[in-house]
């Protein structure tokens, strides 16, 4: 019912779940009364009794598109059932074709299965999913032009496949991606000068062309490359100084050579963010550059402690996105 739902938004889960068990006692034959218990058990982390609610509203109402959605979701961030949740959005598109939120999250689906092939080393399955993401990305910003969202998302996996290209030491076609995803990222910013995320996410963006145009032995153009991703990365601070963002800020300057001043940044990451995987090993990076040993194992342990499934001591540049 509409208090239900209203208590959803506002966060009170428990009292909507109330609301909703009233309403299904009233009429039990009403599809959004259990949609709308589920997308609340979901948010209190009942995942089974969410699934078990979405499809008795799917039961009772075979074409209501959310419920195939909100089903997605959960399968999604709660059980990385990526597939199911793929299956969950194309039944929802087919549905609702207009849904342009339903595109996005397919997308965010099929990014986190090619995340999956990129780690297990099957890069062109990894591409192939990627390419997907921005299919759907593209088809969601043409239904809703005016989200900002639908545009970061698909820039980041623009440079994505950027990397996957440099890595195979395809620079060319690397800088392809990444001057996109850079053109995305600063559309976004004449949209919304203050969007921090932009700022940073481009920042990243030219650090890993900087990155990829060392291959060619371009020293001018990296070098102004990396400038450039520094003065984003002030301005991402500037407007919201997050952990992320000193981290990306303390990569560009390790990439510089600027270690005690990468480490600085990395140090503040630590602070706001005292579990940040990423900051560990890269500061161990940068605290082995400058000769602290003994400090940089224990930073690569920490890195390996806190998620021992990426990181692995290694003196080499990484190229994790943020």
């Amino acid at each position: 019912n509409n208090r239900g739902r209203a208590k959803v938004d506002q966060g009170s889960y428990e009292e909507a779940l109330d609301d909703y068990d009233k309403a299904i006692e009233l009429n039990p034959k009403q599809a959004r009364f259990y949609n709308g218990r589920g997308v609340a058990k979901s948010w209190l982390g009942d995942v089974e009794g969410a699934i078990a609610d979405y499809d008795k509203a799917i039961e009772v109402n075979p074409k209501y598109a959310g419920a195939y959605n909100n089903r997605g979701n959960t399968k999604s961030t709660k059980l990385r059932d990526f597939k199911g949740a793929i299956a969950d959005y194309d039944k929802a598109i087919k549905l609702s074709p207009k849904d342009s939120g339903a595109y996005s999250n397919r997308a965010l689906a099929k990014t986190k299965i090619g995340r999956v092939e990129s780690d297990n080393g099957n890069v062109e399955k990894a591409e192939d999913y990627y390419q997907a993401a921005i299919e759907d990305w593209t088809a969601a910003i043409k239904l809703h032009p005016d989200d900002v969202d639908y545009y970061i998302d698909r820039a980041f996996v623009q440079s994505g496949i950027g990397t996957l290209k440099a890595d195979r030491g395809n620079a060319a076609e690397a800088q392809m991606y990444y001057e996109a995803a850079i053109e995305a990222y600063t559309q976004v910013i004449k949209q919304n000068p203050k969007e921090a995320t932009a700022y940073n996410n481009r920042a990243w963006v030219k650090y890993l062309s900087a990155e990829s145009k060392i291959m060619t032995l371009n020293a001018n153009v990296t070098q102004e490359l990396y400038n450039a991703a520094l003065t984003d990365c002030n301005e991402a601070i500037r407007l919201d100084p997050e952990a992320a963002f000193y981290h990306t800020r303390g990569a560009v300057k390790a990439a510089m050579e600027d270690f005690i001043n990468a480490k600085k940044d990395f140090d503040i990451a630590l602070e706001l963010h005292p579990k940040y995987a990423k900051a560990y090993f890269d500061r161990a990076l940068a605290k082995e550059a400058i000769g602290q040993e003994d400090a940089a194992k224990a930073d690569f342990d920490k890195a390996k402690e806190l998620d021992p499934a990426k990181f692995k001591k290694s003196t080499g540049r990484h190229r994790t996105p943020t």
